[in-house]
Parts: C-alpha cells; sequence; structure tokens
C-alpha cells in the first residue's frame, strides 16, 4: 500500500487505520489512535514540527507498560510492510555490531567458539582468542532480535546494517577456520536480514587471511545470502590495504557492487601498547586507525586501480580529511608519495564517512569537505550511548540543512546498498 495524502494529519491516519481493531477518539481537537480499550498512537508536532511525524507506540499495540517514542513507519514493519516514503522520512544506520549468537551458546556449554573462549568476570565476562582479550561495555550485545527492534524503534532506527563487532573478525586464525567462523557469523546476519527485510540489511565477515577464501566468501554472502557487502579491519594481521595480495579482493568487490565497511579494533589496536590508560585507546586509537585506512586506500593506489569501489569509513574517518593538506604536501614534495596521480585530496571524495564523529563542528567539518551526498548515518550500536539517538541528534543539529539531514539520514545508504 502506498500512500498519496498530504498533511501529518492525514498520513498518520491512513496508516493507523489500516491496522485492524483500531478507532479514532478527538480529545482537545487532537486525534489519538486506539486498539484494545488503549491509545497506541497520537501526532506529536511539539518535538518533531509540522512536518515530521512521531508516535507513541506500546510493542505489540496494548502489551507494554510504559509507551516507547517511535513514528509511524514502524507500525506497517510490525505488520509486514515496508516503511514508506510518503509516511516520513526514512532513518538508515551502516554502523551496528551484532555478537554472535553462537559465540553465547558455546560460553553457555563452557566450550570454545572457533577459538574464542569465554571468562567469567564481572558483568558478562570476557572473551580470549588470538591471546587478546574483550570485555563488553553494554548488556545489549546480548539482546535478541526481538528486543534489538524495540531499541531501534525506541532510537527511531528504521533499518540497521548488521556488522560483526570487530575483536571476533577472526584474521589470527588459518584460513579454514577464518572461513569457517565467517560462514556461521554471515548466516546469522543473513538470517535477521530474511526474517525482518524491512529492518534489517547485512554485512559480511570474512576470512582476509586467505585472499582466496575472503572473496570465494565475499560472492557466497552477496549473491547467495543478499548481503550488501563486508565489515573489515584497518588491516589484517598487520598486512596493510595497500600490499598487492588484496588488489584481487578489491577488484572482485568492485565487480560484484559490494560495500567495503571499514572499522578497528576497538580495544586492541596500535595506541593500545603505546598507552593503556584514560581509554585513549578507544576515545583516540580508534580515529587514528581510521584515518590511517584512509590515507592507504588513497596513497596506495587503491581507488586509483579500482575507481568504482564502494568504500565506507566508520567514525568519520577520524582525523583523515583534516589531514589532507598535510597528505597534499606530502604527495607533492616526495618521489614515493606520487604512486597516485592526483594528490590525495582529490580521492577524499570516492570514500564514504559515518556520523559517528563525536560533536556538530566536526560533522559539519567533514561535510564541508567531502560533501553530504559522501556521509551516512552511523551509531555504533550498541557501544556508543547516544542521548536520546543518533537519529535525533543529526535532526537537531543547526548547522545541517534539511537537505543534508535527509542525504545523511537516508537517501545515501538507499543508493548506496540499493535498498
Amino acid at each position: 500500500m502506498r500512500l498519496s495524502v498530504r498533511t501529518p494529519v492525514d498520513r498518520l491516519r491512513a496508516i493507523c487505520m489500516a491496522l485492524p481493531g483500531t478507532t479514532e477518539k478527538i480529545s482537545h481537537g487532537e486525534p489519538t489512535w486506539h486498539a484494545g480499550g488503549r491509545m497506541f498512537a497520537q501526532l506529536d508536532d511539539h518535538h518533531h514540527g509540522a512536518d515530521r511525524l512521531a508516535v507513541w507506540l506500546a510493542a505489540g499495540l496494548g502489551d507494554q507498560e510504559a509507551p516507547v517514542k517511535s513514528d509511524p513507519r514502524r507500525v506497517r514493519a510490525r505488520h509486514g510492510e515496508a516503511p514508506t516514503r510518503e509516511a516520513s522520512m526514512k532513518t538508515i544506520d551502516i554502523h551496528a555490531h551484532l555478537v554472535p549468537r553462537g559465540l553465547w551458546q558455546a560460553a553457555a556449554a563452557k566450550r570454545e567458539w572457533h577459538g574464542f573462549r569465554h571468562e567469567p568476570d564481572e558483568g558478562l565476562g570476557t572473551f580470549t582468542g588470538g591471546g587478546k582479550k574483550t570485555a563488553f561495555s553494554s548488556p545489549k550485545v546480548r539482546f535478541s532480535p526481538e528486543e534489538r527492534l524495540k531499541d531501534m524503534d525506541a532510537q527511531g532506527v528504521d533499518v540497521q546494517v548488521v556488522s560483526i563487532h570487530t575483536p571476533f573478525f577472526g584474521y589470527h586464525l588459518d584460513g579454514a577456520e577464518g572461513r569457517a567462523l565467517a560462514r556461521d557469523v554471515n548466516d546469522e546476519i543473513a538470517g535477521l536480514t530474511k526474517q525482518w527485510p524491512a529492518r534489517f540489511a547485512g554485512l559480511a565477515t570474512l576470512p582476509m587471511q586467505d585472499v582466496k577464501l575472503a572473496i570465494e566468501e565475499l560472492e557466497r554472502a552477496v549473491t547467495q545470502l543478499g548481503l550488501k557487502g563486508a565489515e573489515l579491519d584497518t588491516h589484517v594481521a598487520g598486512a596493510q590495504w595497500d600490499d598487492p595480495k588484496f588488489l584481487p579482493f578489491f577488484k572482485a568487490a568492485e565487480a560484484m557492487g559490494a560495500v567495503l565497511f571499514y572499522h578497528p579494533q576497538p580495544q586492541h589496536n596500535f595506541l593500545h601498547d603505546r598507552i593503556a590508560k584514560y581509554g585513549l585507546f578507544n576515545s583516540i586509537g580508534v580515529i587514528l586507525d581510521d584515518a590511517i585506512v584512509v590515507a592507504i586506500l588513497i596513497a596506495g593506489g587503491v581507488l586509483e586501480a579500482c575507481p568504482d569501489l564502494k568504500v565506507c569509513i566508520a567514525h568519520g574517518g577520524g582525523p583523515a580529511c583534516y589531514a589532507m593538506g598535510r597528505m597534499d604536501r606530502g604527495w607533492q614534495g616526495r618521489r614515493d608519495a606520487q604512486k597516485i596521480p592526483q594528490p590525495p585530496s582529490a580521492y577524499q571524495r570516492r570514500l564514504y564517512y559515518d556520523t559517528v564523529v563525536g560533536s556538530e563542528k566536526a560533522l559539519r567539518f567533514l561535510i564541508d569537505e567531502v560533501g553530504a551526498d559522501r556521509v551516512v548515518l552511523g551509531s555504533d550500536w550498541p557501544f556508543v550511548p547516544w542521548h536520546p539517538s543518533p537519529v535525533t541528534w543529526v535532526q537537531g543539529l543547526a548547522s545541517l540543512t534539511q537537505d543534508e539531514k535527509e542525504k545523511i539520514l537516508w537517501r545515501n545508504l538507499e543508493a548506496l546498498l540499493k535498498l
């Protein structure tokens, strides 16, 4: 069903009245919609303005004590229909993690999962693999898909592009074990996208320690499972992405139209070895790794060799765009920096960048450098605490135009991922 009504009230009325058992009531001149004896929807212009819709929904239309702020697109999604653009602006989040279900099942059975072992500790405990420990900052890593959907509703996110939590890439494993891990994870993510196609898209994880196996798994993930591409670390067990051995992988991804989403390790990155205090390995080390992979993809000639490659960098690419002037100066003055025919800054608009940047000033600078058509919504779910949500944050930024907000919140990713 597609709606072609004009006003916010008419749009919301058409959506709500399409649901079985719905009645409309008028109170103080304002309509509300009810089912099972309880109100489940109302127009809320106070928070979102005349052109925005918000509703109060009780999950399952009446079985939740506290209402959850959401919007009418999700009424439709819960009833098996995809959101419609006419109903309201969509929101698509490219940066949403998954801790595999098989990992928790193995922990409960006190056995290893592809070389990762659970150790009881405070909270959810830790997992050890490849000689490194991983702890969790959010209990949401154990959410069921249904709990995850409720959290998405509360944050105003229509679609999550799901990818593995990066400590579990498994690049330290041998190729065969790495492929087994990847297949388990990719099958799980594909299961989400098939059961809730209006709410989830997916990115694969790959056994990049074996390029041939990685290409095979990417092809399976894209052509058979329907995933949109792959999430990658900023290096592969120390190997950098400009290594010639990775060029066949990039060529294959380019030919498939696969999106490559780069995300560094949140706890065990190069800064952790230098200073493990103050949480700097996460707050600073992560974005430095983002900038390094941007620099390598550009200066190493990857983007020059694969002009149609689709790449997105987490955390706004870190300080990469801020440093383009220095990279350009280095390119002009050093022979070994001139592997590419144009200065590095000429390539920064070939990449996409998410909005997990930390401040409005940083996001405004990024948009001014690369253009709003290269910036996409990210949340780093469930690890970054948003108050109240990444969507509300973008919507409330005074320095962004409405057109810029629409591009960032959904238009760019809808086109990039072909949703």
